[in-house]
């Protein structure tokens, strides 16, 4: 008796979790995705134990407890990564906008008390806490706020491509006078990326290239300084290996000491006269110690995340969360594009980290908290749905009023359209998107099927991450 009693209980707790986790609406992480984030981490480790460790001894600019501070940095990465992770990101809805004005508070102090790294006045605490590389995911959550609450306005100039230009030109630039031009370029692109997505016109997508054209050519060409130097320098080594600049000609020679399956973990020679090898020339440093077989296998590690992101971003049904994973997987595999194309001289050389493989506290801590929104976003949204219906109703009413409005040609003071019946029939029958065989009908049944048939028509006709990235449902 005491076992089917106790059967009972167990099997009543199983169900009563199982309804409860429905009717919460969330659902079990994607597991995978998990486990190629935890292979990252350590990984990651495992880099800044062969470039610090090793060197700390010989060099300088790395000190002696560079990787018990990667590990805490680590663990309270992993701490932040838990708790967005259990809670629904329908929530980061509410915290964009105060999150977006600490950043730029932030950004404005550091420019006049920070620290100088690396040549730019970037970071607080004697160059422990670096705010822009938090500011890029700021900038995501933001990015991704905005564009989910402007649906219709996203493809126009004057109400998308300005306002959101200036939002995103306006933190840029504060990263920028630090200065940090790879940052600003790294927000630029994956902010840009996300308005494409979120549905960009042509119109927008040209005339957004050339003012990019023109602000590069006056940020290199005509203010000069360290950026300019670093593409005269990528120019002059193209054709002459002689006149490369030192830094890349000692990442060639790790490239070509490492072979096909490297010295060994912990064997390299060149980073210890490598610069900047625990940061920005992890990539040449790995390849010397593991070989190119090493290089394709972390090549294939990022892949396999972008794999999981782009299934993630087909399975979420919200514009919000889709958003999200398309800023942090550009983010991610943007930043090793870049960083590894620069130590093969195939771009300028940048001064961006590579994701959970550089060392970095701020860096690593930022990686790892948008691996939260990433699991946070499998698991599911129950307050993302409510935000996402009710900017669907308010996209609704704006854009039937104005479009019936405007078709008829007059407005009432509360900017409703009026007209007599007849002429809204007639307007209705001669208007090729309505027309197709419907019968003439009056009064009520004009504006409420005018309704119903132009949101038909604006969901079949509308582009952006749903057509784009998802495919038209």
């Amino acid at each position: 008796m005491s076992v089917i009693s106790d059967f009972s209980i167990a099997d009543f707790r199983k169900r009563a979790r199982t309804v409860a986790k429905k009717i919460r609406g969330y659902k079990d992480p994607d597991w995978m995705l998990v486990a190629i984030i935890a292979a990252l981490i350590v990984l990651g480790l495992m880099t800044t134990y062969t470039t610090t460790v090793f060197t700390a001894g010989t060099r300088d600019d790395i000190p002696a407890n560079a990787f018990i501070n990667q590990v805490r940095a680590a663990g309270i990465g992993l701490g932040i990564m838990m708790l967005l992770g259990l809670t629904d990101y329908g929530l980061l809805r509410y915290a964009a906008v105060p999150l977006a004005i600490l950043a730029v508070m932030a950004l404005g102090v550091v420019m006049v008390t920070g620290t100088f790294v690396a040549g730019a006045r970037r970071a607080f605490n004697n160059g422990s806490l670096t705010p822009s590389e938090m500011v890029k995911l700021v900038m995501i959550i933001y990015a991704a706020t905005w564009l989910a609450s402007r649906r219709g306005q996203v493809s126009s100039i004057v109400f998308g491509l300005l306002p959101y230009s200036m939002i995103v030109g306006l933190v840029a630039g504060l990263v920028y006078l630090q200065p940090d031009f790879s940052t600003a370029l790294v927000i630029v692109l994956t902010t840009g990326v996300m308005f494409l997505l979120a549905g960009a016109s042509w119109k927008q997508v040209i005339l957004g290239v050339i003012v990019a054209a023109a602000v590069f050519y006056a940020v290199v060409a005509l203010r000069g300084g360290h950026t300019a130097d670093r593409w005269s320098a990528f120019v002059a080594g193209l054709g002459n290996y002689d006149k490369m600049h030192s830094h890349l000609q000692r990442a060639m020679e790790a490239f070509g000491n490492g072979g096909l399956f490297g010295r060994g973990l912990g064997f390299g020679e060149v980073k210890f006269k490598l610069p900047a090898v625990d940061t920005d020339s992890v990539i040449p440093a790995l390849a010397e110690e593991l070989g190119w077989l090493g290089v394709v296998g972390i090549l294939v590690m990022f892949g396999l995340l972008a794999w999981r992101c782009m299934r993630l971003i087909r399975a979420t049904p919200t514009r919000f969360g889709q958003l999200l994973v398309i800023g942090v997987m550009f983010w991610f595999v943007m930043q090793m594009a870049i960083n590894l194309l620069g130590n093969l001289h195939l771009l300028p050389l940048p001064g961006v980290p590579v994701p959970f493989l550089s060392r970095g506290g701020s860096s690593l801590v930022a990686v790892l908290s948008a691996c939260g929104i990433l699991i946070s976003v499998s698991r599911g949204s129950v307050m993302d749905f409510e935000n996402e219906r009710a900017d669907s109703d308010n996209e609704t009413n704006v854009s039937t009023t104005t479009n019936r409005a405007t078709r008829l040609g007059v407005w009432r003071r509360n900017s409703r359209s009026r007209a007599s019946r007849s002429e809204r029939a007639q307007v209705f029958d001669a208007s090729p998107k309505f027309s197709a065989g419907q019968p003439n009908i009056i009064g009520r049944d004009v504006r409420r099927s005018l309704r119903q048939r132009e949101v038909s028509f604006a969901n079949e006709q509308r582009t952006g991450v749903a057509r784009v990235v998802r495919g038209k449902r």
